[in-house]
């Protein structure tokens, strides 16, 4: 049988087609600014945290959740995002969408003694998805409280719940689905393999998400991670779910 030049064996023709195949689909996943996202992600964690004992408090209503949506709206304009303040929440768009089909779900507010990736995690990804996407994709909201509606296609949550099923898996990231979610735990698993971030399927019940009548898809992150200063396995951790996070809205505002 003829193989390629330079190829020893079917089984190295089979690496080179799959290797080929990775390219092609790596090339056409969506990707996200790392140094933006690790920029945000630090400024909004020093709303609100106690520099001597690197404690975080963001109560609702306080004058450091109030400082959070001020520094939410800088950065929305200036990535020409319409930030809106709503009575019991706040939405991030394109300035010109009226439609809500996908919602990424994010909180301002933080308890006492949060962790850097409660709250923060989801708006920071949030906001990074909607500069990375193509302005033709309509309908992605960015929200808290007024935005979550059960109008929405899906709302994507960001958790920290499930330390022991992914410690014992090895990965740092595990995906829980609603029964009536756009997506299947195949596409998922199809999309983390595809950018290099493979998930755990989970239970929706260990996710520590309150199920709602919105379709949902909650990705959780190892509570290990979550600790000020972040470790550099936390610094890669939200990279990666960022991306994640990119890619799982795409196909779901795409579809």
């Amino acid at each position: 049988m003829v193989t390629p030049t330079g190829v020893e064996s079917i089984a190295d023709s089979r690496r080179l087609a799959a290797a080929a195949y990775n390219f092609v689909m790596n090339v056409s996943a969506r990707s996200i600014t790392p140094a933006r996202v690790h920029s945000d992600f630090a400024a909004l964690n020093a709303i609100g945290r106690d520099p001597a004992t690197a404690m975080l408090a963001r109560p609702a209503g306080s004058a450091a959740e109030t400082a959070a949506f001020a520094w939410l709206r800088r950065r929305s304009e200036a990535a020409h995002l319409a930030c809106r303040l709503h009575e019991h929440g706040f939405t991030v768009r394109f300035a010109d969408d009226t439609v809500t089909a996908v919602v990424i779900a994010g909180e301002l507010a933080a308890a006492d003694g949060a962790g850097p990736f409660d709250g923060a995690f989801g708006i920071v990804a949030g906001l990074e998805v909607l500069r990375a996407l193509p302005r033709a994709v309509t309908g992605v909201v960015l929200g808290g409280g007024a935005a979550l509606t059960g109008d929405a296609r899906c709302v994507f949550h960001c958790a920290v719940a499930g330390g022991s099923m992914l410690a014992d898996s090895g990965r740092q990231f595990g995906v829980a689905l609603s029964d009536t979610a756009p997506l299947s735990l195949r596409r998922v698993a199809e999309i983390g393999e595809m950018i290099g971030v493979p998930v755990l399927p989970m239970p929706f019940a260990a996710t520590g998400v309150v199920p709602s009548d919105a379709p949902s898809c909650v990705l959780v992150v190892d509570p290990g991670l979550n600790r000020w200063p972040p470790a550099e396995p936390a610094w890669a951790a939200l990279t990666a779910g960022a991306n994640l996070l990119l890619n799982l809205v795409d196909d779901v505002a795409a579809n």
